[in-house]
């Protein structure tokens, strides 16, 4: 990660003097994907992320700082994101204890090799497939909900609440001119004055035609009216080999996470639990071990969804490993397979390569098989470059 020290908000720290400064690092990726049930198979992989970090530390050891992300990702159909930026995520360090709010992950989401090795550039497959309990995660994405509808004088896109309100804005002007000719039949141009009653009826309609075209101005300049981002509050205590960690996020399903986790020099174990206020709930249970040039991850769990008779059958056990081998000093390949006890769950499983080039750049590729009901091939392969 490269980090520059800016003269007007970060010191040079001498001995005792605390400091603060900003960084920047991230990565960036491109290639090809292969994806059997996408309308154009085969199209071009990206992904362009930058992490902005500012930390300050006090004269007693406690370093406080944020974190905002930039990032932008191919559509899948040869189209790209424009990059921008997430929501922050905050932090207070001190020691062992460790807080983070904001844009953050939950505890289930910060388990230790939860994810294990997961194969591709693009990371198409893991040992979690067969998961489908919703916990909270660290969000890349800016928040926006965009749709297709498009401001018709400057073309720009609008959110729904824009796409509403512009039709809403075209009903107000055709009530408006109604308003306007059904007083003047009533007489006659140049006949008698419009009464009090037609009166109050035009300015009702000129008003709502003003509030109507201040929403779709408002939606042209601020397309992210409606921000996605959960609020979580992440905490974790570090000791001796030993860590404890739980989380709260608020939203519609508000979720409370929490683990245990145990490592030693080559193994670790760790338990996650984690429920929301909809009566759903997951178990989970991940452990790892690094045996001379293998690593391996397994995980199994349980989780109740709380579906209804005739809803999908996607609760009860999951379960996924992953084990991979340093063949050599600069290549790793790796295979990931996960599935559940329901008929509805997602079984995946996939093997991957990463050969390391030097200097932050590698290239990585892989092939694997998901199935929801139907079986789907995918692929890619391509070059990643972190900085």
């Amino acid at each position: 990660m490269k980090k520059i020290l800016f003269a007007t908000t970060a010191l040079v720290a001498t001995a005792g003097v605390a400091a603060a400064e900003v960084s920047f690092g991230g990565y960036g990726r491109f290639g090809l994907r292969y994806d059997e049930s996408a309308d154009k198979e085969t199209f071009l992989e990206s992904r362009f992320r930058m992490n902005i970090d500012g930390s300050a530390t006090t004269d007693g050891g406690v370093r406080f700082s944020s974190r905002v992300r930039v990032q932008a990702d191919d559509n899948g159909d040869y189209t790209s994101d424009n990059a921008a930026f997430n929501a922050p995520r905050f932090s207070a360090e001190f020691e062992g204890l460790r807080i983070d709010v904001g844009n953050a992950g939950g505890a289930l989401d910060n388990i230790p090799s939860y994810y294990g090795f997961e194969p591709g550039l693009s990371n198409f497959v893991g040992q979690y497939t067969g998961v489908n309990y919703g916990f909270t995660g660290y969000s890349s994405q800016s928040g926006c909900q965009t749709t297709g509808s498009k401001n018709l004088v400057t073309g720009n896109s609008l959110t729904d609440t824009g796409a509403v309100d512009l039709v809403a804005y075209t009903d107000n002007v055709v009530n408006l001119a109604a308003a306007k000719v059904d007083a003047e039949d009533e007489d006659g141009p140049g006949g008698a004055a419009i009464n009090d009653d037609e009166q109050m009826a035009i300015d009702a309609a000129t008003q709502a035609v003003a509030d109507a075209a201040e929403e779709v101005v408002l939606d042209t300049i601020d397309p992210c009216k409606n921000p996605t981002n959960n609020q979580t509050i992440y905490a974790r205590y570090a000791f001796d080999s030993f860590a404890i960690a739980a989380s709260y996020t608020e939203n519609a399903s508000e979720r409370w996470d929490v683990h245990f986790a145990y490592a030693a020099d080559n193994w670790g174990v760790s338990l996650g639990y984690g429920e929301n206020n909809q009566d759903q709930n997951m178990l989970v249970l991940v452990a790892k071990a690094d045996v001379g040039a293998f690593g391996m991850t397994a995980m199994i769990g349980n989780e109740d969804l709380n579906r209804p008779d005739n809803g999908a059958d996607d609760d009860g056990a999951f379960y996924g490993f992953t084990v991979d081998y340093d063949l050599g000093a600069a290549t790793n390949i790796g295979f990931s397979y996960g599935d559940g006890s329901g008929d509805d769950d997602t079984q995946s499983y996939g093997i991957g390569f990463i050969h390391d080039l030097g200097g932050g750049v590698s290239i990585r590729g892989g092939i694997g098989q998901k199935d929801n009901g139907d079986s789907v091939t995918l692929g890619d392969l391509g070059v990643r470059f972190d900085f």
